[in-house]
């Protein structure tokens, strides 16, 4: 059997992608397209996850974890930091993403623009999730999630839950400490978008959200994003 990229094959992309090497933390193949190997790091990532392992770290925020406290898909034990050289945070600005990852960034341009433009909006609508349970049910009906007896939705309705008060955590941490850097947590949100073959504010099929190992991520592509509606503000009860 010919292998093929992860990420190609997943989005159903017509001709999957020569594999060019096994992402260090989930260990899919992925195409060059769909992995970077990246600067400063010398760590190949799919882009599924590179959002949570370099791109949110470089925003003050940690990186996706290595077991269940709300990571999930890190094959092999997760990723393995702090050898000689290594770092979790790679990049100082959107400026420097783009500049050492010029692949990455074109292709990500467009949603990480519109990211860009509302991240304010999107922390806000993480807020409502984590902590104001009447917003909270608003946005699950606006997203689809209106079963409340389905086991499915369920654990998806978990998740995101999970994923809305870790990040809101993680945030109110990263401004306390002097480190948070929104232009390169709006990069992360962007690349995530993009890297599920998803257009911003649109349905998120179960799917395709697994594909994001990082439960942040997943909350805001797969929730926050979607109850937007392509016009990113904060949900009112």
């Amino acid at each position: 059997m010919t292998a093929t990229c992860y990420r190609c094959t997943a989005l159903a992309e017509s001709e999957p992608g020569r594999p060019f090497g096994a992402c260090r933390y989930c260990g899919a193949l992925a195409c060059m397209k769909c992995g970077v190997r990246t600067a400063g790091i010398s760590r190949f990532y799919c882009v599924t996850c590179k959002s949570g392992i370099t791109l949110l770290p470089s925003g003050g925020l940690p990186p996706t974890p290595d077991s269940d406290g709300g990571g999930g898909g890190g094959g092999g034990g997760g990723p393995m930091f702090g050898g000689p050289g290594d770092t979790v945070a790679p990049y100082e600005s959107t400026a420097h993403f783009e500049a050492v990852e010029p692949g990455l960034a074109e292709s990500t341009a467009e949603a990480r623009r519109w990211y860009h433009e509302y991240v304010a909006s999107f922390l806000d609508l993480a807020t409502d999730y984590a902590f104001n349970e009447e917003r909270r049910a608003r946005i699950d009906r606006i997203v689809g999630y209106e079963q409340p007896d389905d086991p499915v939705e369920e654990a998806l309705r978990a998740d995101l839950l999970r994923g809305a008060q870790r990040l809101m955590r993680d945030v109110e941490a990263a401004e306390a400490s002097g480190r948070l850097r929104r232009d390169l947590i709006a990069d992360a949100f962007g690349v995530a978008q993009w890297a599920i073959g998803v257009p911003p504010g649109k349905p998120v099929p179960p799917e395709r959200l697994a594909m994001l190992a990082d439960d942040r991520l997943r909350f805001v592509v797969g929730a926050a994003a979607v109850a937007a509606g392509g016009v990113p503000a904060p949900v009112s009860a």
